[in-house]
């Protein structure tokens, strides 16, 4: 449905055919995930398809249907988003891990031991946060940087909880948190440009 509505949009003018095409790409992506034949979510790489549709691919989609040609300051700010909603997907389906160990869905959680996991989870919430400032400096606005930083308390939250509870609440949070942050940041940014 999505896709018709996408085709029936670039045909009648209102959108670009490049904002038909990640959709396409989108769909495919997203089957991809928990279906046959790739079944990614089956094989422990469903958690960097997640995050890169919902990360990098939707917000790019969103930013065609604006303007045709992608800002690389823009795709530089979804960096650190993608990183921390890879932590998100590790969050969310730790609680899941033997339900879907039993009916033989490896995903991440599966098929790592706790203190790998663990391990993991910090790395990448030290270099999501990391990235941050770094992206700043390579042109994203002010506003967009700490927008994003508003969740490092939420993050480090996380990390404390990760794997310790089954709640995920702290990681979606904190996704959530930067999400809203940085689309502050960018109305903040676009109110006084």
């Amino acid at each position: 449905m999505g896709l018709i509505l996408q085709l029936t949009a670039v045909l009648v003018g209102i959108h670009p055919a490049s904002a038909f095409a990640v959709m396409a790409f989108i769909a495919a992506a997203g089957w991809a995930y928990s279906l046959p034949p790739v079944a990614l979510s089956w094989r422990g790489l469903g958690e960097i398809d997640n995050a890169l549709l919902g990360g990098m691919i939707m917000p790019v989609y969103g930013y065609l249907i604006v303007d045709p040609f992608i800002s690389p300051v823009f795709l530089l700010a979804c960096v650190p988003f993608v990183v921390l909603d890879f932590t998100n997907l590790m969050a969310t389906t730790w609680p899941d891990r033997k339900a879907d160990a039993a009916v033989g869905k490896f995903t991440l959680v599966t098929r790592r031991s706790v203190p790998q996991l663990r391990r993991l989870f910090r790395v990448l919430v030290v270099v999501g946060y990391t990235l941050v400032p770094l992206v700043g400096l390579l042109g994203v606005p002010l506003p967009v940087v700490v927008g994003s930083m508003l969740a490092l308390p939420l993050s480090i939250w996380a990390v404390r909880t990760y794997t310790r509870q089954e709640d995920p609440t702290p990681a979606v949070w904190a996704m959530v948190v930067m999400l809203v942050g940085q689309l502050g940041g960018w109305f903040i940014t676009a109110a006084f440009v």
